[in-house]
């Protein structure tokens, strides 16, 4: 999180590779990052390495 940026100073971001070997992106809690406090805003999955959170905006590539 950056100060003063971001309204959740504790939200991670990244990316999780599943065992099928695709990655999802993934947003937890830095204190409560458990597998049941997990959200995927997005379902579907990305490119590995594609995650960027830039200012007020997070950009990633989807697979086709």
């Amino acid at each position: 999180a950056v100060s003063g940026l971001d309204k959740e100073p504790d939200l991670v971001h990244m990316e999780a590779h599943t065992p099928d070997g695709n990655v999802q992106y993934v947003t937890c809690r830095a204190q409560m990052c458990s597998e049941a406090n997990r959200n995927y805003p997005f379902r579907g999955y990305i490119d590995i390495s594609s995650l960027v959170v830039q200012d007020d905006y997070i950009f990633i590539q989807v697979r086709l």
